[in-house]
């Protein structure tokens, strides 16, 4: 009958969902409690490399949780980090003081006047991308397992690593303000380009006040 049929099919259907699950090319999460499980489950699953971009300074609370102890022990397992960040990032204390630590661990550390939003690659067969949350002012995460996804977002980073300082350049000239000067010439190209003061300090990650003066 066609009641039996369809109890028939129904073991079908939910095989075929549940293949479907399982082979999505991309997760959102929005669970806070559940980012930072995410995050170490793939740190600690990670082999042979972490590509990682970070716009502006660390906050404090992210430095000396769990994320510093991952990295860490990532490095110390022989996995290869590179980070890009921001020179705005060097000028404050606490991130310059994590910084050091990663690049004495063996971290390849480089800055750059601008990046885009924060990522992070492992192995170059996931990215972990931060999205836009359901409330405002939340963040969720996307993991994205997609190869020609992946494959742009390694392109960009190479791009950007290969114009970016070297960590022991930034160090080296941090007595004469290469900073700053990287910063200003980044807000002159913006101004060049048209762009207000309010979307310059957020592309550059310092505020409205800092950008005018």
């Amino acid at each position: 009958s066609r009641r039996n049929a369809i109890r028939r099919l129904v073991p079908e259907w939910n095989t075929a969902l549940e293949l479907v699950v399982r082979e999505t090319s991309v997760d959102v999460i929005t669970d806070p409690s559940k980012i930072g499980n995410v995050l170490m489950h793939y740190a600690e699953r990670c082999r042979e490399e972490l590509l990682s971009v970070a716009p502006g300074r660390l906050p404090k609370t992210r430095i000396d949780t769990r994320t510093r102890i991952a990295n860490l022990y990532s490095l110390r397992r022989g996995i290869k980090i590179r980070a890009l960040y921001q020179h705005t990032a060097i000028r404050d204390r606490h991130t310059r003081s994590y910084l050091t630590e990663m690049a004495e661990n063996g971290a390849k550390i480089r800055f750059a006047a601008a990046v885009p939003g924060r990522s992070l690659v492992i192995d170059r067969d996931v990215a972990l991308l931060p999205i836009p949350g359901n409330k405002p002012g939340a963040q969720g995460l996307a993991v994205v397992r997609e190869t020609n996804v992946i494959a742009w977002v390694v392109a960009t980073f190479e791009q950007l690593w290969a114009e970016a300082m070297p960590y022991e350049e930034v160090v080296a000239h941090a007595g004469d303000d290469a900073q700053l000067d990287q910063t200003r010439a980044a807000i002159l190209r913006l101004m060049a380009e048209g762009e207000k003061d309010e979307a310059i300090s957020r592309r550059l990650s310092i505020s409205v006040r800092t950008c005018r003066r």
